[in-house]
Formats: structure tokens, C-alpha cells, sequence
């Protein structure tokens, strides 16, 4: 993947959001930046990017799935389906993984709770 400067990075996010391809979904609790979540748009106009978000956040839930810190099922399409477990996350599970994965879950755990 190539690496852009921050200010790169930076007019690329904005570009997505102010074209609707991208929506503010929050504030990371950790880095206190802003989050965003990938909107329909961005799939039908950006096939590619949105692909490869997919494939990231697949592998992160199949990396969380094979530890055994969530539930995962598939439908008849393939489609995975992830379900947290009845387990406290910031005590028993966030010590032992990364960023990334505990970003996962906290977003999990933010659509549950709305």
C-alpha cells in the first residue's frame, strides 16, 4: 500500500467527506481523533477502497474470531456475521490485543449500545 504524507492523508479524508463518500461516525476514545464510517456512495463510486476497508475489517474480525474473543457465523452467501460474547472486553480482552483490534470491538460496542 503506498504511504501518504499526513497532509496528503488529510485532503484525501476531506475530499471523501466533503463528497459524501465517507460520514463522521465518532471520536476514538483512545486517540481522541475522529472516526468515520464509509457510506453507500463510497461503495457504488470507490469499489476499490471500499473493497479493501472490507478486506481489512474481515481480517481483523477473523484474527479476533480465531482467538476466541468473538462469535462468528456465516450466511448462505458467505457472509460473515460477528457477534460480540458475554465477556467484559476492557478487563479480560483489550490487555492481550492491539490498536486495531480493540477499535474493533469499542465500534461493536458503540452500535450495540445506540
Amino acid at each position: 500500500m503506498e504511504e501518504f504524507s499526513k497532509e496528503e492523508a488529510d485532503f484525501f479524508m476531506d475530499m471523501l467527506l466533503e463528497h459524501g463518500l465517507i460520514e463522521i461516525y465518532g471520536i476514538d476514545p483512545i486517540t481522541e481523533d475522529i472516526t468515520y464510517t464509509m457510506t453507500e456512495k463510497c461503495q457504488e463510486l470507490m469499489p476499490e477502497l471500499f473493497q479493501e476497508h472490507m478486506n481489512h475489517i474481515n481480517q481483523l474480525a477473523f484474527n479476533l474470531w480465531e482467538k476466541g474473543y468473538i462469535e462468528m457465523t456465516f450466511d448462505k452467501e458467505g457472509t460473515p456475521m460477528v457477534m460480540l460474547k458475554d465477556i467484559d472486553y476492557e478487563k479480560d480482552v483489550f490487555p492481550s490485543i492491539g490498536y486495531e483490534e480493540i477499535n474493533f470491538i469499542q465500534n461493536m460496542l458503540t452500535r450495540r449500545n445506540r
